[in-house]
């Protein structure tokens, strides 16, 4: 009976023993102050990168002024001529377009400057006033400019080292010698090439002419013109006409009432460009024409 009271009791304490709770681990000061530490100190974001600040500069030959003519009721007013310039035109559509590239460029983190200068009419202005421009601090040239101007300009930024891009037609001339300068419109003699590839294509079965004066350029340009064509026509079938040494009668016998003539003029001197056309208006009649010309015509006063 005893014993079976004190099995009983050794069962029950070594039950109430085991489900005594475990002991609390205790922690010391060092390892609370450290997580302690470990909660306040965050890290802090990281800074985002800084922009780098681009300085561009626009020149375009538009001179605005004269597309404005004051009103003669109103002395603090002016309204734009009906009839404004085509040059005027093309020079703002480029204008907008360049906007249109930069806002581009800014809505995709780009931190960029523009400063447009719109440049007097003839050439004698525009050079005087490119050299009062600043070009300090100034990353990059953009212009619309041509020829003497152009020239002036490219010297100017040679000497600073400041990358100049044209987007002028038939600018790369100018610029073969300014190892940081760039031509967005290809060569006259590229364009002359790809006009020949087009031609060649197109007009395989026309009268193929080749109206010329006597200068070196022009008979690059004419070479050129039939590299492009000879993929697909014989420099045989190509005929030659030198106007100003041979006169109309030579370029008259060139021409076939079988069907159309193709005429290419690679010449950029309006008076010999004028003359070409009054010798193929004056046979309008008997024959028909397609002129293959130079994008620079478009300058041209008559």
């Amino acid at each position: 009976m005893n014993f079976r009271i004190i099995i009983i009791l050794f069962f029950y304490l070594s039950a109430c023993r085991a489900q005594q709770p475990s002991p609390v681990q205790q922690v010391t000061n060092t390892e609370i102050k450290k997580v302690e530490v470990e909660k306040k100190i965050k890290p802090e974001p990281a800074a985002p990168p800084k922009k780098e600040l681009y300085n561009l500069i626009l020149l375009l030959p538009v001179d605005l002024s004269e597309a404005f003519t004051s009103d003669s009721i109103v002395t603090d007013s002016s309204y734009v001529n009906e009839n404004i310039d085509k040059d005027i035109i093309a020079s703002i559509d480029f204008y907008e377009g360049a906007l249109l590239a930069i806002d581009s460029l800014r809505k995709n983190g780009a931190d960029i400057k523009l400063k447009v200068i719109d440049l007097p009419g003839n050439d004698e202005q525009q050079i005087s006033a490119i050299w009062k421009i600043n070009f300090d601090n100034c990353n990059l040239v953009f212009s619309m400019l041509r020829s003497g101007p152009l020239n002036t300009l490219n010297g100017i930024l040679i000497t600073k080292n400041i990358p100049l891009i044209s987007c002028a037609p038939n600018s790369s001339s100018v610029l073969e010698r300014n190892k940081n300068a760039f031509c967005v419109q290809p060569s006259s003699l590229t364009q002359c090439r790809m006009m020949g590839e087009f031609a060649g294509s197109n007009f395989k079965n026309d009268n193929i002419i080749i109206v010329t004066a006597s200068t070196e350029k022009e008979q690059e340009r004419s070479m050129a013109f039939m590299l492009g064509m000879s993929k697909n026509i014989s420099s045989t079938q190509i005929r030659k006409v030198n106007l100003a040494l041979e006169g109309r009668s030579a370029f008259n016998k060139a021409l076939s009432t079988a069907g159309t003539n193709t005429i290419f003029v690679p010449s950029v001197d309006e008076d010999f460009v004028t003359n070409v056309f009054a010798a193929i208006e004056a046979t309008l009649g008997i024959y028909q024409f397609k002129v293959i010309g130079l994008p620079v015509w478009q300058h041209f006063e008559s």
